[in-house]
């Protein structure tokens, strides 16, 4: 029996890249909304930029349609010829009550009104996986499984420019939180460095930074005298803005 299922390679691609691509800059959106880590920033840059290649290259409209007619229902013609590859291509399928078995499972799964693109995945997940003909549950599930991922791609490819720009814009932010996050523990430094107090343990480039800013040598070798004569000053220096505590 010859299934109609049509197979475009570079469409099928197309798609692939513009899900996966969505997914991943949702994810990454999340993440920049906490993270100040700099793997996280070259991470969403450069989805965005991927992002943003692939916008230009692809037709995303064409694509939506595409997802759009491989969601439409399964007719119930299509629907048994699905399943009776399915069933047929285990070597364990001819017992008994198999007859039975098909009729309760066709009723199901029409009941289902699945779309033909998810029934065809899940038809063909389940020939490639199982060992045993499956279940009535275990197709309705897969079939189910296969409807929430198409729904998702096509969500993916709908919103495919608005999460660019969101990406865009959560770069933005998370470079700035870094930069101020970056300036605080700057002070902080300072201040420990002022007051002969330890910070060797600071990040290194917060480390540098404050010694640079407090015209220390960045090596940190620095006389004891010249500690001392410096400290009341940048220690003043060194205080969080708006600090009015009541030093005298």
């Amino acid at each position: 029996m010859k299934l109609q299922v049509v197979q475009n390679k570079a469409f099928d691609r197309d798609i692939a890249n513009v899900c996966q691509t969505a997914e991943l800059l949702a994810d990454l959106t999340v993440r920049a909304a906490i993270a100040t880590s700099q793997d996280v920033q070259d991470r969403l840059e450069a989805a965005t930029h991927a992002a943003q290649e692939i916008a230009a290259t692809v037709d995303l409209g064409a694509i939506e349609a595409g997802l759009n007619e491989a969601g439409r229902p399964a007719s119930a013609q299509e629907i048994k010829r699905q399943l009776q590859v399915l069933i047929g291509s285990f070597p364990n399928s001819g017992r008994n009550d198999l007859a039975i078995f098909g009729v309760a499972l066709l009723e199901d799964v029409c009941e289902e009104k699945p779309g033909i693109a998810a029934l065809t995945n899940a038809c063909r997940s389940l020939r490639r996986t199982g060992k045993f003909v499956p279940t009535i549950s275990e197709v309705l599930t897969m079939i189910t499984q296969e409807t929430q991922r198409h729904e998702m791609a096509l969500a993916g490819v709908r919103e495919f420019p608005q999460r660019i720009e969101k990406a865009l814009q959560a770069a933005v932010d998370l470079r700035e939180r870094r930069a101020r996050d970056f300036d605080r523990m700057v002070r902080f430094c300072k201040s420990r460095i002022a007051c002969e107090q330890s910070h060797e343990w600071f990040d290194t480039a917060v480390l540098t930074e404050a010694r640079r800013q407090l015209g220390l040598n960045i090596d940190g070798v620095t006389c004891d005298a010249n500690r001392k004569r410096l400290a009341p000053m940048l220690a003043v220096q060194a205080m969080p803005r708006g600090d009015t505590g009541g030093a005298t």
